[in-house]
């Protein structure tokens, strides 16, 4: 829970007779990520084979995809393949069986074909009407302000009688182009309007048996309101065309439902399915195969093999530090409770970290609501971004879209409900007492309750927060640097004990010189061995930089040794000054949310002053104040997120998060389809 899990690499042979009964097995465990028996045993990959398959991966993947698009274009969501408590046997995978499945597919495919065809058609006709609307609005316009009309010139319209009395025949023919037929009074007369560029095409496809009595205009006397109103009626028309047509799939689609669901399911076993027998290798007449599993599954999971292959198999097992040695990277899985997972996102969307290392989550999970709340610390303000997000995740459910970003957001919204609660800040109002300070008091200088009285204190605050956070981002560093025996880094590294006492020593100096004015109490044994100590750890790794790098240790390297270590101290001094003054945008946030919210009520408030109407006035000012609030919602919470996640990944992951870790992924059937 704290670290990553612990993992250990497991290599079993099992006589060719059981190679089916074996994989069923596996996959049924879903605990193997596997890796090339050839890359771990080079020396003997000569006499290894490649299991190769009757049916093409790349087949069945194409084959799930087409059920999947089929599925998607019934709103139906992926299902779930065996449920995480369900007991199920897989049993051998005929391979007759995905043929079948492909025709009754193709099938099914082929009934809505029809459909989509029409759909592509609406598509068009929508296209064209919309192209239609924007020139004759554009040319309208013109028209009414006695301009210069550029736009109709690019209209035609045509007068003439349909011989044939049949809109539909004449449409067929032009229905690839942008074009409106509109009917003029009795006797099959019509107006025929489009673009010029079209106007050559249109003269070949209407001959003298469709349309006569031809009188071209081109420009803006033969455009009127009726023909943008005609052409809105047509867009609208092919809206509800397309809607309807919409459904007709989805209804199609969804009687088909249990079938589609049943071969989707089907295909997607047997693409895993084979995907494992492609990671054996074979000899003679044994299979090998290798990968990795956590720790703690060990005796799950050879049990289940040796069941399988009735005890007729070898297994070995290599420990995770062994297989390091062996040139092996272990996997990482981060084991984190569902609740928190949105803040694991946060983490590997930055980088994965290494193997036995920290797994942050949950201390991340902290900071960044921490964060957050400093920045936008109100209690109403919280509780529309929490209704909001959870809003977003029933209609992404309904939708068959679940959105991810909604989780996260409503961690964010309880936690500027926690914070507005501190701050007593209710949409702005200080409805109930704060319970650590008044922050808006803090800012306007209206101090009435609280620890915090100004707007120094606040930045003090703040930067304290900020040292708090790199202090621990420097502690959980030196705890990675143990975990992976990197005791170079745990004494000499920026972030390790050098880089500490440095760090502890500004910190040291910038307090009593703030506090006193002077210098007078700061000891200087103190910054002696906080300055020397560092000084003499970086040097024994830029030492041991120099000889491990060019095998060996020369006079002449001693003046480039001795540069490293003054651009080292520059580096370190400019860089924690600059990482802890960023932690004031806490406090430039926060200010400017109250200072946003103060402004809104002093205007309202002269709004409501301005007038001696009573209704008006308060009508007035509760406008000001509704869209007072949805501004600094919407503008500070986003700022807020966007300045939360950049403290995290520039301030705090540089600290301590050792990344280069490769994701856990074993060939999984349990749980959902899509995950």
């Amino acid at each position: 829970m704290i670290r990553t899990a612990k993992m250990c690499q497991l290599t079993a042979v099992i006589p060719e007779k059981y190679f089916q009964k074996a994989t069923s097995t596996l996959l049924e465990l879903g605990q193997l990520d596997f890796i090339s028996v050839k890359e771990l045993h080079p020396t003997i990959s000569g006499s290894l084979k490649t299991v190769e398959s009757n049916i093409s991966i790349s087949y069945l993947r194409e084959l799930r995809k087409k059920l999947e698009s089929l599925l998607a274009s019934g709103l139906i969501p992926l299902p779930t393949l065996i449920e995480e408590n369900e007991k199920h046997t897989i049993d051998h995978i005929q391979l007759d069986d995905f043929d079948k499945i492909a025709r009754q597919t193709q099938e099914i495919d082929e009934s809505i074909n029809g459909l989509r065809n029409k759909q592509k058609q609406l598509q068009q006709d929508y296209l064209a009407a919309n192209q239609m609307i924007s020139q004759l609005e554009h040319a309208l316009k013109s028209k009414t302000k006695e301009q210069k009309n550029i736009y109709s010139s690019y209209l035609v319209v045509r007068s003439g009688k349909l011989l044939s009395d049949d809109e539909n025949n004449i449409l067929s023919l032009l229905k690839d182009l942008p074009c409106l037929l509109v009917k003029n009074g009795d006797g099959g007369y019509y107006q025929l309007v489009h673009l010029k560029k079209d106007i050559e095409k249109i003269d070949g496809l209407l001959t003298a048996q469709i349309w006569s009595g031809d009188d071209i205009q081109i420009g803006e006397e033969g455009i009127n309101l009726n023909l943008l109103e005609r052409a809105k009626d047509r867009e609208r028309a092919v809206v509800q065309n397309q809607h309807r047509l919409k459904e007709s799939i989805e209804s199609s689609i969804n009687d088909n439902k249990e079938l589609l669901c049943q071969l989707w399911r089907k295909v997607k076993i047997g693409e895993s399915y084979f995907a494992i027998q492609q990671r054996f290798n074979k000899t003679g007449k044994t299979f090998i195969f290798s990968g990795w599993i956590m720790e703690r599954e060990k005796k799950k999971v050879s049990e289940a093999i040796l069941k399988s292959c009735e005890g007729e198999c070898y297994i070995e097992f290599m420990d995770a530090r062994e297989a390091q040695v062996a040139g092996l990277s272990a996997p990482v899985k981060l084991e984190t409770p569902t609740i928190l997972k949105p803040f694991e996102k946060v983490i590997t969307d930055f980088k994965t970290p290494a193997y036995g290392t920290l797994n942050p989550v949950y201390i991340v999970a902290f900071t960044f609501m921490v964060m957050f709340g400093m920045m936008f610390g109100d209690a109403g303000h919280g509780a529309v971004i929490l209704l909001t997000s959870l809003v977003g995740m029933l209609l992404g459910k309904k939708n068959k879209k679940e959105q991810p970003l909604f989780n996260l957001l409503i961690w964010c919204g309880f936690s500027a409900i926690v914070f507005g609660v501190l701050f007593g800040s209710y949409f702005g109002y200080p409805l109930f007492k704060a319970i650590w300070f008044n922050y808006h008091g803090a800012v306007t200088g209206e101090h009435s309750y609280g620890p915090i009285g100004s707007i120094m204190q606040v930045l003090a605050l703040c930067a304290w927060l900020g040292v708090g956070v790199i202090t621990l981002g420097i502690v959980l560093h030196l705890y990675n640097a143990v975990c992976q025996k990197d005791f170079i880094s745990f004494f000499c590294d920026k972030s390790g004990v050098a880089g500490l006492l440095v760090y502890g020593a500004l910190v040291y100096i910038a307090y009593y010189f703030l506090k006193d004015k002077n210098f007078s109490k700061v000891t200087p044994l103190i910054l002696l061995i906080c300055f020397a100590l560092p000084a003499l750890l970086f040097l024994v790794k830029l030492i041991h930089h120099q000889v491990r790098s060019e095998k060996g240790f020369t006079f002449s390297s001693i003046f480039m040794v001795i540069l490293e270590l003054l651009i080292e101290f520059l580096e370190l001094f400019s860089s924690y000054l600059a990482n802890t003054l960023s932690f004031l945008r806490v406090a430039g946030l926060g200010i400017a949310h109250v200072s946003l919210m103060s402004a809104f009520f002093t205007l309202a408030d002269m709004v409501k002053g301005s007038t001696t109407n009573v209704a008006v006035g308060l009508t007035g000012y509760w406008v000001l104040i509704v869209l007072g609030n949805i501004l600094v919602c919407a503008l500070e919470g986003l700022s807020a997120w966007i300045q939360t996640l950049r403290l995290h990944y520039y301030e705090f992951f540089n600290k301590f998060l050792v990344g280069g870790g490769i994701a856990y992924n074993p060939i999984n059937i349990r749980g959902k389809g899509d995950a």
